[in-house]
């Protein structure tokens, strides 16, 4: 990515793509990574619902929501000096096709809405995961980031 977009200038991009990933193969070393560190393996997780998995190259649904962070970090343009953002959530996360070990996938971001917040800006963005000569989409993610270029993110206290 070589051109940003300031912070402030968001609102100039909603309805326009932000960013288009390059293709990447998705690896079982990424499905193994991704296991050991969600503890998805039998030493630690009953996996017997998984013995008679008829896919065992199935990638999970849940690392293509978890690459959104790295395709973010790595691909969106909307930057400013000092600049954070805090991951708000998931309006909505669509898993629609299958992928497998083996498959490529890139990512596309489309900003939707910028929302004023009193910590900073709200980023809507939809995330769309396309497999390589795939019809459909594998996965359709609306997400929420505040993204601020405040020095502290504020801190909240414990009661009433």
């Amino acid at each position: 990515m070589t051109s940003f977009v300031p912070l402030d200038d968001a609102p100039r991009w909603v309805g326009r793509q932000l960013f288009e990933s390059p293709w990447m193969t998705v690896t079982q070393q990424h499905m193994d990574l991704f296991h050991a560190s969600t503890d998805l393996n039998p030493s630690v997780t009953d996996m017997a619902v998984c013995e008679a998995n008829p896919a065992p190259d199935l990638v999970d649904g849940f690392w293509l929501s978890s690459m959104l962070a790295a395709m973010h970090f790595n691909h969106n343009p909307i930057r400013s000096p000092g600049m954070w953002g805090l991951n708000l959530g998931s309006d909505q996360v669509r898993y629609i096709s299958p992928v497998f070990v083996g498959n490529r996938i890139r990512y596309r971001c489309t900003l939707d809405a910028v929302v004023p917040h009193s910590h900073g800006t709200i980023l809507v963005t939809t995330n769309t995961t396309e497999i390589e000569g795939g019809t459909r989409p594998a996965m359709v993610a609306v997400i929420r980031t505040l993204s601020s270029t405040e020095p502290q993110l504020p801190r909240g206290r414990a009661g009433p």
